[in-house]
């Protein structure tokens, strides 16, 4: 298992370890990019952060 670790600005430190890989058009990674950009964000923090916005599963 690989561990990428994350040193936020405020200190906080987040493991990562799964890894995704997607395919998007030259549209949907333009709008992320242009969107990433004008929030000064990384375009893998707004997908995580959209995926967290998510409602939770019950099991």
């Amino acid at each position: 298992m690989i561990y990428t670790l994350i040193v936020l600005p405020n200190g906080i430190t987040m493991a990562r370890e799964k890894r995704l890989n997607i395919r998007v058009t030259d549209e949907e990674w333009d709008k992320l990019k242009t969107y990433a950009d004008k929030k000064g964000l990384s375009m893998a923090e707004v997908i995580r952060f959209y995926i967290s916005s998510l409602p939770g599963t019950d099991r």
